[in-house]
């Protein structure tokens, strides 16, 4: 558009030359000279890698104006409107305007100071420009500062006043008071206010923003400050087509700043935005109807900026929404006359290249999500992120060592064995979770993987497919606790291995995800085998002291399958084989060779229920009994706590299973149909099923408790026995530090199941 060339908006402006209010006003002149200072925006290197905010981006935001305001408001808008709208479109980017003189004269200005200082606070700021050489920092940080503030900036420059977000360069406020000094005073001051409004988040105080202002004592004097607040800001959020970032000076300038990046990348394949034919009932368009929403072009040959548009499209989509919603107060409540139509934006006719149009989300089986809630508390320990992503992986390679070996459809002979690898890359903060497990399809992510509260294994077809299969995950809420550490999570997948595996790429819980064909050439994401799942987070630099190796010990403790962890040094074995490997471990850890035959492990089991407690033999009274952890060895350096409940090897506890503490050393893993089920957060088992697993457990002790009586009556005196099992039954249900209490999971069980333990015991003569 040249210097010439005026849009319909600005021929509507310029008739309030004939005005007496504004005759004062040349318009076309004011333009020129703000092309000239807008020029002037990247001139010393600051902002000189955004997106323009040159002439052309105003240009281009008031030819929109041919389509954003209706036709029958065009009709309706005074003089004083066109003057305002017209001018706040030229004047609302001159905030960005830095000389080298404010840059270098930073240092004096306090409110930066404070700015930078709180900026760098901020963990995701400070790693953002981690990579970027201190002076391009210097510059990146103020940048930001004066894009926060530019819209403040150029009104304290409108009205020539002192503001701690302008550092004064007498040049720029002097061009400024020449554009402005015949702008009549009351004008002058609502432009201010509307220039700065695009910046800020106050355009519902209709004392500020008049909706009925009068300039002169004509109604052709008269505008909405309101509505063209509303205006300018949906214009400026529209205008991001490619004219703005045109690929020449892209290759050119070559961005390096993070936001920078993402502007260029974003615009540079959105080709329009128009508003969109609306569609009636029967599928028909019909251009002749009134439309309420925008339609974005655009084209992506790669996946770069396409997550950005989509969640800045979000954005967008959100604040027309707000726009309408106030432009209905102000009808109603303050009659305004001007419509405002807008609200939505469609990203349908985004097309691409290379890369699955259909944006897959995250949806909600509400009725079980509800159900899961009620009654249960969620996730609230960050360790639990890996937890799921491995006990997911356990699952997958435990139904897929099924499939092979235990269904109708099994592969005779098939040789198969189950693996399961965690790579930690601590520098750059990357972690991998790999296995050849069942792996996924399109059908499985989008209903069950991308479904909350929708879980794979809990569906009748599944189920019926898999009698008898006993999976860790019940709830479909697993993945979701990957956004507790991360927000870019990579997704690799095939259950074929004739197909291309599949690649979910997500960067945000609450937006849109991109799907892929393939394996990306310079991606570090692979399959482990032909057949599975690997899944890559990129751990956020908030998430503090993350030892992902000792989370693994910690909740992994009978994986059932070759689980190895990888720090990028060394490799180590995760898990054992049973609660028995596991206490037999720490005998061999932790007691020396000569005493280690003072010690073994009894194992109990009963519905499903697996108990295994470290005993040791005391040779003063000849018998076995429960070691207390209070008055052993120190194991405060073990890797392993070896004391808790897991169910399906996953721990949900590290007490003494049937204590609220730690008493003795004892574990206990429950398998099977008849094992309990946990709550949704993993951190008990369910109240259903919690009385009836206390009383097995509590049983199982008792039952240890009479074996050793037993012995004693057939190796020695049955006085000596009732003595010694009276002591043992003492042990169990009282320390011997009278100071210290002994918290039963359940006294009332466990008085039940004392009352069922035979004592009388009849010496032979």
């Amino acid at each position: 558009m040249g210097n010439n060339q005026f849009t319909y908006a600005e021929e509507m402006a310029m008739k309030a030359a004939n005005l007496t209010a504004f005759s004062s006003i040349n318009l076309r002149d004011i333009k020129n000279k703000v092309e000239s200072l807008l020029g002037l925006i990247g001139r010393d290197g600051i902002f000189d890698e955004y997106t323009k905010h040159d002439i052309s981006h105003i240009n281009g935001m008031l030819m929109s104006l041919d389509y954003i305001i209706p036709t029958k408001v065009k009709e309706q808008l005074t003089t004083a409107d066109w003057l305002l709208i017209v001018l706040s479109f030229y004047f609302h980017d001159l905030g960005m305007l830095v000389t080298k003189k404010e840059y270098e004269n930073r240092s004096q200005s306090r409110e930066f100071q404070k700015f930078k200082t709180k900026y760098l606070e901020n963990i995701y700021n400070s790693s953002s420009v981690a990579t970027l050489d201190p002076d391009k920092q210097e510059r990146f940080i103020f940048q930001e500062y004066v894009r926060k503030h530019h819209g403040e900036r150029i009104a304290n420059w409108i009205l020539d006043e002192s503001s701690p977000f302008v550092s004064y360069d007498t040049n720029v406020s002097e061009v400024v008071a020449e554009l402005v000094k015949n702008i009549p005073p009351l004008l002058k001051v609502d432009l201010a206010k509307v220039c700065a409004s695009h910046s800020l988040d106050d355009i519902d105080d209709f004392d500020k923003y008049k909706v009925s202002q009068s300039y002169g004592t004509t109604p052709q004097e008269r505008a909405n400050v309101f509505y063209a607040a509303l205006i300018l800001r949906t214009a400026d959020l529209l205008h991001i087509t490619q004219d703005r970032t045109p690929i020449i000076e892209y290759r050119v300038i070559a961005p390096t700043n993070p936001v920078s990046q993402e502007e260029w990348a974003k615009q540079g394949a959105v080709a329009s935005v128009t508003p969109k034919i609306p569609i009636d009932d029967d599928g028909n368009k019909r251009p002749e109807l009134p439309s309420d929403t925008f339609e974005v072009n655009a084209y992506f040959e790669n996946e770069r900026g396409f997550f950005s548009l989509i969640e800045y499209l979000n954005y967008v989509r959100i604040q027309l929404k707000n726009s309408f919603r106030l432009n209905e107060i102000a009808r109603k409540r303050h009659a305004s006359l001007y419509d405002f139509p807008w609200k939505d934006i469609d990203d349908s006719s985004i097309q691409t290249k290379n890369f699955e149009r259909k944006q897959l989300s995250f949806t909600i089986d509400q009725n079980k999500v509800l159900s899961l809630l009620v009654g249960e508390t969620l996730y609230n320990n960050l360790s639990v992120s890996l937890r799921e992503l491995a006990q997911n992986a356990i699952d997958a390679v435990k139904v897929r060592n099924y499939e092979l070996h235990s269904t109708p459809i099994s592969v005779e002979n098939e040789s198969y064995s189950p693996k399961i690898k965690v790579i930690w890359d601590e520098k750059n903060r990357e972690l991998i979770i790999m296995d050849n497990g069942t792996g996924m399809n399109i059908d499985i992510i989008e209903n069950h993987l991308l479904k909350v509260g929708s879980s794979r294994y809990q569906d009748p077809d599944f189920q019926k497919k898999h009698p008898g299969y006993n999976s860790i995950s019940r709830f479909g809420i697993g993945l979701l606790t990957c956004f507790l550490i991360a927000d870019d999570v990579d997704i690799l997948t095939t259950m074929n291995a004739d197909e291309k595996p599949l690649l979910l790429k997500i960067r945000n819980v609450h937006g849109k995800y991109l799907l892929k064909h393939g394996v990306e050439t310079n991606s570090n994401l692979r399959l482990m085998e032909d057949v599975g799942t690997s899944i890559k987070l990129k751990v956020r630099p908030d998430v503090k002291d993350f030892n992902p190796l000792g989370i693994l010990r910690y909740w992994i403790i009978i994986p059932q399958c070759e689980f190895i962890f990888c720090d990028g040094k060394d490799d180590y074995k995760i898990g054992y084989d049973s609660p028995n490997s596991l206490l037999h471990a720490l005998i061999e850890s932790v007691i020396p060779q000569t005493d280690r035959s003072h010690y073994k492990v009894t194992e109990y089991n009963d519905e499903g229920i697996d108990l295994c407690v470290l005993l040791k033999y005391n040779s003063f009274f000849r018998e076995w009994s429960m070691v207390d952890v209070a008055n052993w060895i120190d194991l405060s350096r073990y890797p392993i706590i070896p004391t808790g409940i897991s169910i399906e090897g996953i721990r949900i506890d590290y007490n003494t299973p049937g204590f609220s503490n730690r008493r003795f050393i004892a574990f206990a893993n429950m398998t099977g149909e008849k094992a309990p089920k946990t709550n949704v957060a993993r951190s008990n088992i369910n109240s259903g099923n919690l009385e009836k697993t206390l009383e097995i457990i509590y049983g199982l002790y008792l039952k240890n408790i009479s074996d050793e009586r037993d012995k004693l009556c057939n190796d020695f005196s049955i006085t000596w026995a009732a003595e010694e099992s009276d002591w043992l039954l003492t042990n169990f249900l009282s320390r011997r530090n009278h100071g210290i209490n002994v918290d039963f999971s359940n006294k009332d069980i466990l008085t039940k199941k004392l009352c069922e333990i035979s004592t009388m015991l009849i010496e032979k003569k």
